[in-house]
């Protein structure tokens, strides 16, 4: 993947000095395509994507063109990457085809091959490095590569360029082909520069001891990045400084639940150092019975599993043993584990999609005082106390056949297995 631009691609710097604000002034003229949150081409002012039928395909080349800026591709390759399941004897005039069509769209008017967006060699598309086109991840890149020269001899102005970054920044890079994974690269590459950016933004505040501006850019960057560790220590510790210490408990536990439930994961050690920061300013040692029971009783209002790390899922089972040995009452652990047809392990993308999904089953189908884990970032377990092996299959068979009915990603499945708790060792 080619990072390397040149060309006649508009100067991002040049649009914010004049205009202010980059994210809007840049469609007074030319091509100008999102990529970030979100898939749109605009002419001008005009929406020209995305749209849904047959036009759909001329889209996909333009977003296969685009992670291969500065490059040309061999027609059958273009063909393969956005066939979909289509079986093209003919992949030359397929692509032909669709570039004819994509040429109609962007280019507005009949222009020789040379002067428009799309060119051709050889049997090979890519973009026209002489086109003036403009892209926002291009431009985030760019402004982010200016901020990190000036960060040194003009911090105000850096900050300033890191906060037009933050501005043009809206998410995933090419949400639309999550199921791709020739476009993961990409999608890495774009997300460790804005996350790497913003912490040396925040750190540059934090130099400038202005932490009303780190709680401001902190709560814009989580609008669209919530599990960024450094993001939410930095939105902490300004809290905490600023006097909004309730605040930032509020914080933590929302992000610490989020975690769990999304990802199955627990805080960072340095999230949960910073926490104790706060909880022990908060009425030291007044502590009382009644104060307990209120806290316990609100952790289990809601009538649903429950949700842990695997650190607690293995001293739970451990509590279920010797509970099996003093009243030898049964208890099961289901595993549940994502897998694609032939045994193999999704993509990180297609995890991404299909943890949530799983662990929002988990949420619905189990019963209160039912536990779960996720493992791995694959693999889910279940604690079932009180069932015999073949009612806690039965709980298991149908929380797959749930996950297999939303057909994520068309094939992947839940291999299952039931493990009954005894004496033995179980995770």
């Amino acid at each position: 993947m080619n990072r390397e631009r040149s060309g006649n691609i508009y100067s991002v710097g040049t649009v914010a000095e004049t205009h202010g604000n980059s994210n809007t002034a840049c469609l007074e003229e030319g091509i100008h395509i999102y990529t970030l949150g979100r898939f749109e081409v605009f002419f001008k002012e005009r929406k020209l994507s995305p749209e849904n039928g047959r036009s759909k395909k001329i889209w996909e080349l333009l977003m296969h063109l685009l992670i291969n800026e500065g490059q040309t591709i061999p027609a059958e390759e273009i063909a393969e990457a956005i066939q979909n399941g289509t079986d093209y004897t003919d992949p030359r005039s397929i692509v032909k085809n669709l570039v004819h069509r994509l040429r109609k769209k962007l280019d507005q008017e009949e222009v020789p091959d040379a002067n428009s967006l799309i060119i051709q060699h050889l049997g090979c598309y890519g973009l026209n490095k002489e086109y003036p086109y403009w892209i926002d991840a291009n431009a985030i890149s760019d402004l982010c590569s200016r901020a990190q020269t000036l960060a040194g001899s003009d911090p105000e102005l850096a900050c300033e360029l890191y906060k037009q970054a933050l501005s043009l920044y809206k998410g995933t890079y090419l949400p639309e082909c999550s199921y791709n994974e020739c476009f993961y690269p990409a999608r890495q590459y774009y997300h460790s520069i804005f996350i790497k950016a913003m912490g040396e933004l925040l750190e540059l505040l934090k130099k400038q001891h202005n932490y009303s501006e780190i709680i401001a850019v902190c709560e814009k960057i989580i609008m669209v990045e919530q599990f960024v560790d450094n993001i939410n220590h930095y939105y902490m510790e300004a809290l905490l400084v600023t006097g909004e210490a309730d605040r930032a408990r509020a914080h933590y536990e929302y992000i610490s639940s989020l975690l769990y439930n999304e990802l199955g994961v627990k805080p960072s050690e340095k999230l949960k150092k910073l926490y104790r920061v706060v909880t022990e300013n908060d009425n030291a040692g007044q502590c009382c019975i009644t104060g307990i029971k209120e806290a316990i009783n609100a952790a289990f209002q809601e009538e649903k599993a429950f949700i842990t790390d695997p650190e607690t899922f293995k001293l739970l089972c451990k509590l279920e043993q010797c509970r099996l040995e003093r009243e030898n009452l049964p208890a099961q652990v289901g595993l549940l584990t994502v897998l694609r047809p032939g045994g193999t392990l999704p993509p990180r993308p297609c995890l991404n999609e299909a943890m949530p999904e799983l662990c929002k089953i988990l949420n619905n189908f189990l019963c209160k005082g039912d536990v779960f884990a996720i493992w791995h970032g694959y693999q889910a377990m279940i604690l079932l106390p009180g069932l015999t092996n073949c009612r806690a299959e039965t709980v298991v068979n149908r929380i797959a056949e749930k996950f297999d009915a939303l057909r994520i990603r068309g094939d992947l499945f839940l291999k299952r297995e039931v493990i009954p708790v005894d004496k033995k060792q179980l995770v």
